[in-house]
């Protein structure tokens, strides 16, 4: 059986997400991901989709995929950011 790292032209990447609670009375739960590249073993630990996919179109250069398409995918993982106050 060939496993994904053997495959030249396959890309293989695990990625976590999770909340992490603020300290700040009222504040949003902030997103942290760690994301890594199976065949090479590079990893990342980030703040922000926009770097998750960006680590990932830096493994895919000749990926045709028009940037509002990026940018669909970042919508439907990452809800918008809510920036009333919580008293509002």
């Amino acid at each position: 059986m060939t496993s994904f790292g053997a495959e030249p032209n396959s890309h293989v990447f695990i990625i976590r997400a999770r909340r992490e609670p603020r300290e700040i009375p009222g504040a949003r739960p902030e997103w942290r991901f760690w994301i890594e590249h199976h065949p090479s073993g590079e990893q990342r630990n980030l703040r922000d989709f926009g770097s998750v996919l960006a680590f990932i179109r830096s493994y895919l250069p000749d990926l045709e995929l028009p940037a509002d398409r990026w940018e669909a995918v970042r919508r439907l993982l990452v809800p918008p950011i809510d920036t009333r106050r919580p008293d509002e």
